[in-house]
């Protein structure tokens, strides 16, 4: 707690799990109520032995329930100062400002659910329900989807696509190195419809693998459909823009033609700032206006699933979530499908903290972006600014800030 206050009157980014209380072992049954009785021992011992100091000694007499009556009192005047209030008064409570900003982003799926809606039922009106009007929205949408033998001629489209309007409106440079695309393998398929597969910085062969998963061969009808209504044709091109361009593909193929200092350096990489780039390309195109409303509405519900990512990561493994309870937020709080929620569950088992780095990155970038809108200094424009972010590797974002100087 001494090291996570410090970190953040430093202005670093901290992130503090306990699964019971806040204090931990130290105040609650540690070093806190040890060293209360300890001292109540050390006093009557003196009082015993008070001639040492030519003083008339006394022999107290212990009443247990007294003392441990002033162990808890102890413990009160302390338990302030590692409070949960005290540290989200610090900023370092992620999980507080992801439930913040899940409600924010509902709202923003409201007012964009609404400019669709005329165009999807031009003859029904929306219902009173926010939550109603965004899952309807949502479940149009679901509807136009591919399927396994069209999902990466689709993805396929969607990059040639997605690579011509970031040319086109070029707030980033975009680099030609080799990408292909290809069918997930087997062992890998029913977690998620994409992924990136890039070269590593040692490679001298700098292709890319944007990977495609048609469903498993042993899924049921009716868990494909479910798959690929989550995956819907707004959402491919949705996890496009995150998985290749400007996402991953685009950022790791800036990061290898840095030459990092050492070997370390070069090979080891930052989650968050990773992942945070290829969030925030998702938020970048949507506001530059790619895909228009459509697309915005994946955009905006891919930000409920990072935000949930992180509350999830947290209450699974810190406050021992179910899987019925994490199912159940992910498909009513982020209008999953039950296939992508179970998914996200078996994911979230084995990769713990993972899940988190989508928001805190994306915080990140935001806090970059935000630091410089204030002052453009020596990056007059977004692609001076973007190009400059994706030149030191994949740096922790902390020091891609630093480096800024911003």
């Amino acid at each position: 707690l001494v090291v996570a206050a410090g970190g953040a009157a430093l202005g670093a980014k901290v992130a503090l799990v306990e699964k019971s209380k806040l204090g931990g072992d130290c105040l609650w049954t540690g070093c806190v109520p040890s060293k209360t009785l300890i001292k109540s021992a050390r006093v009557a011992y003196l009082m015993r032995n008070a001639d040492r100091f030519a003083l008339a000694p006394h022999d107290p007499k212990p009443e247990l329930p007294r003392v441990m009556e002033r162990v808890a009192t102890v413990i009160k005047q302390i338990e302030p100062n590692d409070s949960p209030e005290r540290f989200r008064a610090l900023h370092e409570e992620i999980l507080h400002r992801a439930e913040a900003d899940l409600k924010s982003t509902r709202s923003a799926m409201y007012f964009t659910a609404m400019q669709m809606w005329p165009k999807l039922f031009p003859e029904k009106p929306p219902p009173a329900d926010h939550g109603a009007a965004i899952k309807a929205v949502l479940d149009e949408a679901a509807k136009k989807h591919p399927n396994n033998d069209t999902v990466i001629p689709q993805a396929t489209k969607a990059l040639a696509q997605t690579t011509a309007f970031v040319k086109e409106k070029g707030f980033v440079t975009v680099l030609e190195e080799p990408l292909d695309i290809v069918a997930t393998p087997e062992f890998q398929r029913g977690v998620a419809v994409a992924s990136c597969s890039p070269a590593g910085p040692l490679e001298k062969n700098k292709k890319t693998f944007y990977y495609i998963s048609p469903t498993p061969e042993d899924w049921t009808p009716e868990r494909v459909d479910s798959f690929f209504r989550e995956y819907n044709d707004s959402m491919l091109q949705e996890i496009t823009i995150h998985e290749a361009m400007p996402g991953h593909y685009l950022q790791l193929a800036h990061a290898n033609r840095f030459r990092a200092p050492t070997l370390v350096r070069g090979v080891v990489f930052s989650g968050t700032f990773v992942e945070g780039w290829a969030t925030y390309a998702e938020q970048l195109m949507a506001d530059a206006g790619y895909g228009g409303a459509d697309v915005r509405m994946q955009q905006l519900k891919m930000r409920l699933r990072m935000i949930l990512n992180a509350i999830i990561d947290q209450k699974i493994h810190t406050e021992g979530m179910s899987e019925k309870e994490a199912i159940a937020r992910m498909m009513n709080d982020g209008y999953q499908e039950e296939g992508e929620a179970v998914g996200k569950w078996k994911r979230a088992q084995l990769t713990s903290t993972q899940l988190s780095t989508y928001y805190v990155g994306n915080a990140e970038m935001n806090d970059i972006r935000a630091a410089w809108e204030k002052n453009h200094g020596k990056y007059p424009d977004l692609r001076a600014l973007h190009d400059a972010m994706l030149s030191f590797g994949n740096a922790a974002p902390k020091y891609v800030r630093e480096r800024l100087g911003i």
